[in-house]
């Protein structure tokens, strides 16, 4: 996050902050023997950072929370409109309506309690935690691990595609039938198109799904994966907020400047200038590494001909249930956002942390509002979230109750 104070990536803000961000960076630098290569470095990106906010900012983070902040009173809408969710269980079977699924961040999420003794049990789904009464009582600390959009939308995208390659194996003749057409790859890039299939699809691929997500989540360590470069580990392990305006265009929009008062030329590669500071990265980074990954790609292209019949025709459900290496797949990231999971903990003193983006700033995030009416029952009374005819602990009691019926069988 960048910006003035008290204003959250604000424009303005964000262009001054990061001259004098270039500025401290380069004053790191002098003397460095390679700085070049050095300049690469996220550690000298994080202190030049670090150094900026200290010496060029009149006002600091919050130290107390700040629960008034319109960032996170959509955080109460959500909690209505879920309370008012009727599953597809529920519906008639000769009913017209279409499958619609529950809020994607609370089905494919996971929950860790800590057993007290340093250790820790996982694989709780949020009903089992989250309300349950004698949770509360016991004042048991548990820790709530949400996806970001960008898990959800990235594995999604890739499920999509293994879908759309296994239609090779129709007959010719109906693989020219709408029904069965391929989806175009443009489309498992549009976040619109993405949400409308989030919504649609059968709880067998639902479980996929939240088992493909599972095996990211194990795999999500402070150490850099293979092959990840400095970008890549940016976009897995920072945190930020996705933008209010993320649904508006496809993350293809996100990047690169557009003209005044004319088009784009179509058919020519973008210049330097026209790219966006990541691309502008992302591309060096990987030209210097061009070779190295050239070694890389043909040792695993020989260790991938190895594999065995055993291996390609084993029960999709113990595959989903190992922790295997993640394979690297093209990140479906919505504007802005950082970051692949977030982190919320609830201690035996009811002190509740997180580790968004807002949270790091204003002390308190959507997150923390969520475990404040789910699991505290503390209810809002200001006027801009609630009205005299809201009945909060019937909204509270009807969330939960949704949260247990659309709960994915992990059996």
């Amino acid at each position: 996050m960048a910006g003035k104070p008290g204003q959250v990536a604000s424009t303005n803000g964000m262009e001054r902050f990061g001259g004098w961000t270039k500025t401290e960076h380069s004053k790191l630098l002098e003397g460095l023997h390679g700085s070049k290569k050095e300049s690469k470095n996220p550690y000298h990106l994080i202190h030049a950072a670090a150094k900026a906010t200290k010496f060029h900012r009149s006002e600091t983070v919050a130290n107390s929370p700040n629960k008034l902040r319109k960032d996170f009173l959509f955080a109460f809408k959500v909690l209505k409109d879920g309370s008012n969710f009727t599953p597809a269980s529920s519906l008639p079977a000769n009913s017209n309506r279409r499958r619609v699924n529950f809020c994607s961040t609370f089905l494919y999420s996971f929950v860790t309690i800590d057993n007290g003794d340093g250790s820790s049990k996982s694989d709780f789904s949020l009903h089992e935690v989250i309300g349950n009464d004698q949770i509360v009582r016991s004042r048991t600390s548990f820790t709530w691990t949400a996806p970001s959009c960008s898990v959800i939308y990235t594995e999604l995208s890739a499920m999509l595609m293994e879908q759309n390659e296994s239609m090779i194996s129709a007959p010719a003749q109906m693989q020219r039938a709408p029904s069965t057409c391929n989806t175009s790859t443009e489309n498992l890039e549009d976040l619109q198109y993405l949400t409308v299939k989030l919504a649609e699809i059968s709880p067998l691929k639902q479980k996929y799904l939240k088992g493909a997500i599972s095996a990211r989540m194990k795999n999500d360590t402070p150490a850099p994966q293979a092959g990840e470069d400095v970008v890549d580990y940016l976009y897995r392990r920072a945190q930020r907020i996705v933008s209010v305006d993320a649904m508006d265009t496809s993350h293809k929009q996100e990047v690169g400047s557009k003209r005044k008062g004319g088009k784009r030329s179509g058919g020519k590669s973008k210049k330097k200038n026209d790219m966006s500071i990541f691309e502008q990265r992302d591309e060096e980074l990987r030209r210097d590494k061009e070779c190295d990954n050239d070694d890389e790609a043909a040792v695993e292209e020989t260790d991938a001909n190895k594999a065995t019949d055993e291996e390609v025709f084993r029960d999709p459900d113990e595959v989903i249930e190992e922790v295997q290496p993640l394979v690297k797949k093209k990140r479906i990231r919505p504007n802005k956002e950082l970051g692949d999971f977030t982190h919320t903990q609830v201690k035996s003193c009811g002190t509740i942390t997180c580790t968004c983006g807002h949270f790091s700033f204003w002390r308190w995030c959507e997150h923390c509002v969520w475990i404040e009416v789910l699991h505290f029952q503390v209810y809002p009374t200001i006027s801009s979230v609630t009205k005299a005819s809201d009945q909060w602990h019937l909204i509270r009691s009807k969330f939960l109750q949704m949260m247990k019926e659309t709960c994915i069988d992990k059996s």
